[in-house]
C-alpha cells in the first residue's frame, strides 16, 4: 500500500510541474522521502524509474523558468530603449518606438 501512495505522490508532483504550481513542491518531496522509507522493496526499481522522471521534469521546469526570466530582463532592457549618439556625437537614449494601430471599419 506504501508504493501506491509514492506512486500518488510521485503524480501529483508531476501535475504540480506541468501546472507551475511550485511551492507545492517541498511539501510533496518530503511526503514521498518519507513514505520510500517504508515501501515494498520490490517496486524499488519502477520507485527510481518514476523518480528519475521526476527529476528530469523538475529540471526542464527549472530550464523554463530561468529561460522566462532571461527574456523578461531583455525585453525590459529593450523596452527602456536602445542607447545612440546624435547628430552632435553625444550618446542620448532613445524612447522605444510606440505602436500605432489603424482602425479600418
Amino acid at each position: 500500500m506504501a508504493s501506491d501512495e509514492i506512486y500518488s505522490q510521485i503524480s501529483d508532483a508531476e501535475a504540480a510541474l506541468f501546472r507551475g504550481d511550485y511551492d507545492r513542491l517541498p511539501a510533496l518531496a518530503q511526503m514521498i522521502g518519507q513514505a520510500i522509507v517504508v515501501a515494498d522493496p520490490d517496486d524499488l526499481n519502477t520507485i527510481n524509474a518514476r523518480m528519475t522522471r521526476l527529476q528530469d521534469l523538475t529540471r526542464a521546469a527549472l530550464s523554463g523558468v530561468h529561460s522566462g526570466r532571461q527574456r523578461v530582463a531583455e525585453l525590459a532592457v529593450v523596452q527602456s530603449g536602445a542607447p545612440a549618439y546624435g547628430p552632435d556625437g553625444k550618446r542620448s537614449s532613445n524612447p522605444a518606438p510606440t505602436t500605432r494601430f489603424e482602425s479600418r471599419t
